[in-house]
């Protein structure tokens, strides 16, 4: 991709959003462009809170320059409204934006792909499996697709398909449906068919290329991982979550987080200081099994990585949440409904805590009840906050101030939202003192 295309994309994101934002009756719409120029149409998504530029392979055949990676759903860019910078990084050649990245497509027999699911025990691969590997490989899922646009009132879903024949007994399909709707949540679910009398097992993840963040020469871009954390309260041990946001500048190049140091329940990764002052998490119900990190120069990922298993003529389905917006400087906790940022604020001799929230779509009539507890269960305070007004790109923001005693201490937050009297989101997060002051006290 030579600078003249990508300034023809930069035309489209930055001066026609304008125009389509002014005009648009429905809560999204798509429009066509050729931001390759390459003949085959791609599409451009906009709505109220961004614009998404999303490149339709067609015929392409990457293979030589991104083995494995999928194109369907590919993202070219998404720039947040009111922005001039986007949150993907938009550089020349394959390195750019947010698609898919598929591990090899591997058959095996039923009996022994159950078989090496057991932990501990011996896998014995015949020595005719040893070619499976380079047959399975020649097969990539950036082979030609097919795509089809569905329209709705208040949602567009484009959806990439293709068909992948390996050898005679061996062939699968894959469907890649993105929706857009009236928020600033997209949804990428992925189907795999196998259509063979093998399992097929893979791994998936989300490959984003995030704008870094510069001041002075330093990038200022973090990512937030919920790592766990252990500690005692009395004669009980207590696992919490610790998602701090750590500077890529203090990252290595490469770093993996395996599962056994991230919680299972907490199934996202998210990236902050990108492009201006934007945040964006991904999120699925799948459980991970691990998360990786990476970064050049120019730009950097966090990635999470499911596993596939697709017994023989069956189908398995997974789904990426991508949530984003403008404001937050930490994330602590995704949902479906938005992204909360819980930090620890230190004045003179007390503690304020700082809740900010980040809804997917335009909210009024927020109310929030936090409680505070200590470890064994008992009230020390509540309090409740009504939000109006707040949208991804205007987080809400509510502070408690904590007692001098209470500094330096965990304590059990419980958060209730309701909207027009229905719960909207339920869930406690362990307020942690600063790594610091947790040594100091535990030396004490």
């Amino acid at each position: 991709m030579n600078k003249l295309i990508y300034d023809n994309l930069k035309f489209y994101l930055v001066g026609l959003v304008g125009i389509l934002s002014a005009c648009q009756t429905f809560a999204v719409t798509i429009q066509t462009i050729d931001i390759d120029k390459d003949g085959i149409p791609d599409y451009l998504i906009v709505n109220k809170y961004y614009t998404a530029a999303l490149i339709n392979p067609g015929a392409k055949s990457l293979d030589q320059a991104a083995p494995g990676v999928s194109r369907g759903g590919w993202f070219k860019e998404i720039v947040p409204a009111g922005s001039e910078k986007g949150l993907l990084a938009s550089e020349n050649g394959v390195k750019f934006g947010l698609t898919q990245v598929f591990g090899p497509m591997t058959f095996a027999p039923a009996d022994q792909a159950a078989k090496t699911e057991t932990p501990g025990e011996p896998k014995e691969t015949p020595a005719e499996q040893k070619k499976e590997p380079a047959e399975a490989a020649a097969a990539t899922p950036s082979l030609p697709w097919q795509s089809n646009v569905e329209k709705k009132d208040d949602e567009v879903i484009v959806s990439f398909s293709q068909d992948v024949q390996i050898s005679k007994d061996k062939s699968y399909k894959l469907r890649i449906d993105t929706k857009f709707s009236d928020s600033s949540k997209i949804s990428v679910k992925g189907i795999l068919f196998n259509n063979s009398k093998e399992t097929l097992t893979t791994t998936v993840s989300p490959h984003p290329f995030f704008n870094v963040k510069y001041d002075a020469m330093v990038p200022k871009s973090w990512i937030s991982i919920p790592v766990k954390r252990a500690f005692n309260a009395g004669d009980k041990k207590i696992v919490s979550i610790n998602s701090d946001p750590v500077l890529i500048s203090k990252m290595m190049a490469y770093t993996e987080y395996n599962e056994d140091r991230f919680s299972k329940a907490e199934r996202w990764v998210a990236a902050g200081g990108i492009g201006d002052n934007g945040v964006f998490a991904i999120l699925t119900r799948t459980p991970l099994a691990k998360i990786v990190f990476w970064k050049d120069n120019d730009t950097f990922g966090v990635e999470p990585v499911i596993k596939i298993e697709v017994p023989p003529e069956q189908r398995v389905e997974w789904e990426w949440t991508l949530l984003f917006g403008k404001g937050l400087e930490s994330v602590s906790r995704v949902t479906d409904s938005g992204i909360y940022s819980i930090r620890n604020v230190d004045v003179k001799d007390s503690t304020e805590v700082i809740i900010d929230y980040l809804p997917s779509k335009d909210m009024d009539g927020i109310s929030l009840d936090l409680t505070l507890n200590s470890p064994e269960g008992k009230m020390i305070m509540n309090k409740n906050k009504e939000f109006a007004g707040i949208s991804p790109l205007k987080p809400g923001s509510v502070k408690l101030n904590l007692p001098p005693d209470m500094k330096n201490k965990r304590y059990l937050l419980k958060f209730e939202f309701f909207t027009n009297d229905t719960a909207m989101d339920q869930f406690t997060y362990w307020l942690n003192p600063p790594m610091k002051a947790a040594a100091a006290q535990a030396a004490e």
